[in-house]
């Protein structure tokens, strides 16, 4: 779904140019077997999924549902926080900068992100980089689970897992405040919408490969995932999907790192 909602509380500026309430499920972490552990990430086994509209509830661009495969990767717990992100730009972008260093960080771009990611990588020496939307959505839905939210099909039960538009109060929160998923990962659903790597094609499912897709080859579009803290239930579905400008800045767009499995040995 094309991002055009506006809200009064965001921010949209388009320039020119791990305190958890719960351990992540051990049974997830005994499965990385022999995989390095990859502080505040969750090592998540590959495998093959159904991605898309799979409770024939969604938007156009979620079909047709098809098979996936994802090789091993990990994923952050949580969000980049506003203090990580202040570590290595030395500045904060975010609209919500008096919500404090645990918050997500938002107001950032995709372009913004790439540079992030460029100086994380020159001072760790590692690849971190952002998901894709089918390692997002494998992860968001426990390994492929039939999901339709971070934790749970119920909606009653979604303030439990989510800050979103019923009781976020129009601001984002601490991450890692709300239940986990199974797999431990916090505000997959809500908080901040996250950017993912691939370009945003909105007929791509009809085209997409079956191993390890990573979007459209060219596009001038990024995809993002999630919903945020003023999404709707539905808007906040794990299905849906987002696109925007890369130079797209606002208040409910964040990040969230990912890291393949063989650069972490």
């Amino acid at each position: 779904m094309l991002l055009a909602l506006v809200c009064a509380a965001c921010v949209d500026v388009r320039p020119e140019a791990t305190v958890g309430i719960a351990a992540p499920n051990t049974a997830e972490r005994a499965r990385s077997g022999g995989a390095a552990s990859v502080a505040g990430m969750i090592f998540v086994s590959g495998g093959c999924y159904q991605i898309g509209d799979i409770f024939d509830e969604g938007e156009p661009d979620e079909r047709p549902v098809h098979e996936v495969c994802v090789d091993d990767f990990y994923l952050a717990e949580h969000e980049v926080t506003q203090r990580q992100w202040t570590e290595i730009m030395r500045d904060n972008p975010s609209q919500f900068a008096d919500c404090g260093d645990d918050c997500p960080v938002e107001r950032v771009s995709w372009d913004d992100a790439q540079e992030y990611l460029r100086r994380l990588n020159r001072k760790t020496g590692r690849n971190y980089r952002l998901p894709t939307e089918a390692e997002w959505e494998y992860a968001a839905r426990d390994r492929g689970r039939a999901m339709r939210w971070a934790g749970t099909n119920d909606e009653s039960e979604l303030g439990d897992f989510a800050w979103y538009v019923v009781n976020s109060g129009n601001t984002t929160h601490p991450v890692s405040t709300k239940k986990p998923n199974r797999l431990g990962l916090y505000d997959m659903t809500g908080n901040v919408n996250e950017w993912m790597w691939d370009r945003w094609g909105k007929w791509y499912y009809r085209v997409s490969l079956r191993d390890n897709p990573r979007g459209p080859a060219t596009g001038n579009g990024r995809a993002s995932r999630g919903g945020s803290w003023w999404s709707v239930a539905r808007f906040a579905r794990i299905g849906n999907r987002y696109a925007d400008d890369p130079s797209y800045r606002a208040g409910n767009h964040g990040l969230r790192l990912a890291l393949g499995a063989l650069e972490a040995k």
